[in-house]
């Protein structure tokens, strides 16, 4: 019994949630058989071991003689029960669910059927009325809003069919408009994630989940067939993320076009999808600084800040840790050391998203440390154990650079060593991109470090070109300026 269905749910519920639950099934409707008053007893019983439920009182035996003291135990009975008992607390839950803030949209569309099936007409009329104009004063509308208004626009054509004059279209127009706008918004949403994903997970199949959209592109890149700022939104960084997908790049004119929309259409967008549109934003301007547009890196900068500002950063009341080091790096590259102090320590106990959250500062901090020169503290930050393979081989970077810096005896070894980390990585692990970026970064450092290299400005210059021009290495920056500072040394 401690494995059944029952527990699992009881144990997840607060004790003000056990007591709502004992009223709902203390009601005279549950109580009419007595099958009612077994399910009473055996959740009274449930009630008093709730939370714990240690395995020995949930033994069914010592369960069923609680229910049935003066009956002798006959296989099946209990379970019958609990079978009764669950059905009860489903539809407990399912009450309470609707009660949830933003499930009000169902109980309307349930109140508009019971009218309907009932024949009462006067009422679903003025019910009607309610919704549609409280439709009306909303402005800002998410997937789920434009699922239920077609939801609504299917009920009412319902509705319709009942008096049908055939003078009318009985709402059949309104319901197909509808579903094209909750079906090419949602289809565009996962779509976008499903790209986006897909630079994190390389077996994500592409071909065949988009295949159906691919058809749709010409359709959507018509502005007339856009006119719904959520569909326009979507489908612009649909495309963006297709040219990103085939060429590698962003032009300046796909980011600054989603800015201007967003700034256009920020009022009718909800706050929370508004936020992950702006992630969209402050990916594609990332893209394009990285692909030799590195003055762009000020404007990223002061998206983030902006954003941090407006509260677009936030999941759960925190900061993911690709958030938390996306600001960090930023503000180190750009020198702002004293703003990125403040920002490590007043955010510290506000990282989300991972289970070892003392790790990812450890690992930004010592990301601060090696930007200011302090690379011992930095080093002894670096001992941590990373949870994210990503912050693993982040880390690993960050130790090269840091003996390289020192001129340790122990870069070689370094390299070497996270050379085979990376070709040692499977392939399920980590998406091609990602490995090659990095086995760029090892190949790169390795001809710096030839000897060939050293007082030859022409082979730094070529070196400088070719790092330039690749639009996936880590930590170009970097490496391009332990190459100008080569090159400024004066030769011996």
């Amino acid at each position: 019994m401690i494995k059944s269905k029952l527990l699992a749910i009881l144990k997840v519920l607060s004790e003000e949630e056990m007591q709502y639950l004992q009223a709902f099934l203390n009601s005279p409707y549950f109580h009419q058989t007595a099958v009612g008053e077994d399910e009473h007893k055996l959740f009274d019983y449930l009630h008093r071991q709730h939370p714990e439920f240690e395995e020995k009182l949930m033994a069914k035996e010592s369960v069923y003689r609680e229910v049935y003291p003066k009956t002798d135990y006959i296989k099946g009975k209990l379970e019958k029960r609990m079978t009764y008992l669950l059905k009860r607390v489903r539809q407990f839950m399912v009450l309470e669910e609707l009660k949830q803030e933003g499930n009000e949209f169902v109980q309307t569309e349930q109140l508009a059927r019971f009218y309907r099936r009932k024949g009462l007409q006067h009422l679903y009329e003025v019910h009607l009325g309610s919704w549609q104009k409280s439709r009306a004063d909303l402005k800002a509308k998410d997937t789920a809003d434009l699922l239920h208004d077609y939801l609504m626009q299917r009920e009412i054509a319902e509705y319709k069919s009942l008096y049908n004059s055939r003078r009318h279209d009985n709402n059949l127009v309104n319901s197909h408009e509808a579903l094209d706008n909750f079906y090419l918004s949602s289809k565009l949403e996962y779509a976008c994630a499903l790209v986006s994903q897909s630079n994190f997970h390389s077996e994500v199949d592409l071909h065949n989940s988009l295949q159906f959209l691919t058809e749709l592109e010409s359709l959507l890149k018509d502005e007339n067939n856009t006119q719904l700022p959520l569909v326009k939104v979507f489908a612009h960084i649909y495309f963006t993320l297709q040219e990103l997908q085939a060429t590698g790049m962003v032009e300046l004119s796909s980011c600054e076009a989603l800015e201007a929309i967003l700034d256009e259409y920020e009022s009718y967008l909800p706050f929370d999808l508004l936020k992950s549109f702006q992630a969209y934003n402050r990916s594609f301007y990332a893209h394009y600084s990285n692909t030799g547009h590195q003055s762009f890196r000020a404007k990223i900068f002061s998206l983030y800040q902006e954003h941090l500002e407006k509260g677009f950063l936030f999941y759960h009341g925190g900061l993911t840790p690709s958030v938390y080091q996306n600001i960090v790096n930023l503000g180190l590259d750009l020198k702002q050391h004293e703003w990125v102090l403040n920002f490590l320590q007043q955010y510290q106990s506000m990282i989300v998203g991972t289970r070892f959250p003392e790790t990812i500062y450890a690992l930004n901090m010592a990301n601060y440390h090696f930007s200011t020169q302090h690379y011992d503290q930095a080093l002894d930050l670096l001992l941590h154990d990373q949870e994210d393979l990503y912050y693993q081989i982040a880390a690993r970077r960050m130790e090269i650079k840091i003996y390289y810096e020192q001129e340790s005896v122990l870069l070689s070894p370094k390299i070497n060593a996270f050379h085979l980390f990376l070709r040692r990585l499977s392939k399920k692990k980590i998406p091609e991109s990602q490995r090659k970026s990095n086995f760029n970064f090892v190949n790169a450092i390795k001809q710096i470090l030839l000897p060939k290299t050293f007082n030859n400005p022409e082979r730094i210059t070529k070196l400088q070109e070719k790092i330039e021009a690749n639009p996936m290495i880590k930590d170009k920056r970097w490496l391009l300026e332990k190459l100008t500072r080569m090159n400024r040394k004066p030769s011996v």
